[in-house]
């Protein structure tokens, strides 16, 4: 039999652990909590299901420099990321490395909650598309117009759909209709998932 999804918190304020140890745990969950990103990295077990709820922000290792860790290791657990400090150059950061969530402290209890349980999920159907059927993600790649893959290659870059745009001489309708029929052809629904996607394409060109 499986081994219950376990949802890893790391961050260097205990009471935060303590609050969201709680609260998960109240809600059902298996619960893991890291005062460090090292911590995390020496003793969780990467084969159990479930995701990664981490501080952005941290001493000796960022929560950046965690998530790179990781996918040096290929280790795919969902990646929520919970900061006082974050501006859209971290989330940006973050989202395009993989990253499902980026979340500002005080924490909002339902909405991660909400997150939670869709990464939990993910994680449980395989959340990697390194892993994916690298022929399929391209037929379905090859089955979008040109002006799909234009408009969903610059919001994986970041740009905000105003910006593509403004740079395509389009308006902001047309491009939200080109973004949202690009996703649904691709059948992915998070920007980490169209990240890696991209990402898998290009390294099997």
């Amino acid at each position: 039999m499986a081994e219950k999804a376990c949802i890893r918190v790391v961050d260097d304020d205990e009471d935060l652990l303590e609050s969201l140890e709680f609260l998960l745990e109240s809600e059902g969950w298996k619960v893991k909590t890291y005062s460090s990103a090292q911590d995390f990295l020496r003793n969780d077990a990467a084969s159990v299901t479930g995701c990664l709820i981490s501080d952005i922000r941290m001493p000796g290792m960022t929560g950046l420099e965690l998530q790179k860790e990781m996918n040096d290791r290929h280790i795919h657990l969902p990646i929520i990321f919970l900061t006082a400090h974050g501006d859209i150059d971290m989330a940006v950061s973050a989202v395009k490395a993989g990253a499902i969530e980026f979340l500002q402290k005080p924490v909002d209890q339902e909405r991660l909650l909400k997150v939670v349980a869709d990464c939990a999920r993910k994680s449980a159907k395989g959340y990697s598309l390194l892993s994916f059927d690298i022929f399929e993600a391209r037929r379905r790649w090859d089955a979008l117009t040109e002006k799909e893959k234009t408009v969903l290659k610059f919001v994986a870059a970041g740009l905000m759909n105003k910006e593509v745009a403004e740079r395509l001489g389009n308006s902001v309708r047309t491009i939200e209709n080109h973004r949202g029929n690009g996703l649904k052809k691709l059948q992915i629904h998070t920007m980490a998932e169209l990240n890696q996607l991209i990402s898998a394409i290009k390294e099997n060109e």
